[in-house]
């Protein structure tokens, strides 16, 4: 968190008032009575607003707040935080009547927006992750309040602020256990402590990382060749299915084509059959002997029948084996 602009409207002796910071340390100088305590105590009103009379106290950081025309102590404060900028905005002032009371309200704007963020939320615990108490020990210790202070504890506590951000540390033991952890990591039986165990506990992880690396990548091929062999199978299945429906649909076709051939030869017969029934009708062999002529005819007819026989036998032959073939199509060998 970094103070970019303060304004003050009404605050002690201060009126209408506004100064502006920049990132760093900032310097305030002046006279003795010129307002730079007003100045701080007001950044402390606007982060946390006025406590009450402290025990010891003869006037209140409240009474030396408030104005002493109106008594309202007001202003805002534009700071910086974690990127974004934000405005504080608070007033107090005292209520009449039979009792005088004292009322404070405040409010964080987003000047991005002009929204009022964070309601509720104390400005000094939001941007400085502090109570008021750690930042008046702290961050906000007024020229009065170091009259009755110890020269060697303030040194101490400054030390241990610079340090460690807590007056109550002590940074010279921690500095000693600093030491002896130091020791601890550079030493250990004269071979180099636990810094020298790590470094070559990291030499050896390393070595195993390539070797990981290593197996990885030939993993890697691996996998890509065992990819790529997988296509061929696939393409090899494919193959090999598309060749055994091409020799079913041949086996098929040929089947067909014997058994179309096999009803051309028994329509030959049939045919050749009816002829030879019809001139044994037409010249009555059964009664009479035929002449030269007709047994020459005879002859020629007997040799065809013969023949017809021979081809009708061959057919039989061919479709009695056509039926005891093994083919594809069961069904189809039966019709």
């Amino acid at each position: 968190m970094y103070i970019q602009k303060i304004h003050i409207k009404e605050f002690g002796a201060l009126r209408d008032k506004e100064i502006s910071f920049s990132k760093g340390i900032n310097l305030l100088e002046g006279n003795n009575e010129s307002g730079k305590s007003t100045i701080l105590s007001f950044i402390r009103f606007m982060l946390y607003g006025m406590p009450r009379r402290a025990a010891g106290e003869i006037v209140s950081e409240r009474e030396r707040g408030l104005s002493w025309e109106n008594g309202v102590a007001e202003g805002s404060m534009e700071l910086g935080f974690e990127g974004r900028l934000y405005r504080i905005e608070r007033k107090g002032h005292l209520r009449g009547g039979a009792r005088e009371t004292y009322g404070e309200t405040a409010s964080i704007i987003d000047m991005e927006t002009g929204t009022e963020v964070m309601k509720g939320e104390v400005p000094g615990k939001v941007f400085l992750g502090m109570s008021a108490d750690l930042f008046l020990s702290t961050s906000c210790i007024r020229q009065l309040e170091c009259v009755d202070m110890d020269s060697d504890e303030i040194n101490s506590s400054i030390e241990n602020l610079l340090f460690s951000a807590d007056e109550e540390i002590d940074t010279q033991k921690v500095q000693s256990k600093l030491d002896d952890l130091r020791r601890a990591l550079l030493y250990k039986n004269g071979k180099g402590g636990k810094l020298f165990e790590l470094e070559a506990t990291k030499s050896l992880l390393e070595t195993k990382l390539e070797n990981a690396k290593h197996t990885a990548k030939e993993i890697i091929t691996k996998e890509a060749l065992a990819e790529k062999l997988k296509g061929i199978s696939e393409k090899a299945k494919r193959m090999t299915d598309e060749a055994e429906e091409q020799i079913r649909l041949y086996e098929t076709a040929t089947t067909l084509k014997r058994f179309e051939t096999l009803h051309a030869y028994e329509a030959q017969y049939r045919v050749q059959e009816d002829e030879f029934n019809r001139l044994c009708r037409e010249k009555g062999y059964q009664n009479t002997l035929p002449d030269r002529a007709t047994l020459e005819r005879i002859d020629r007819y007997a040799s065809t029948l013969n023949e017809a026989v021979r081809v009708h036998q061959l057919s039989v032959d061919k479709l009695a084996q056509a039926e005891r073939a093994s083919c594809g199509d069961r069904t189809l060998a039966k019709f």
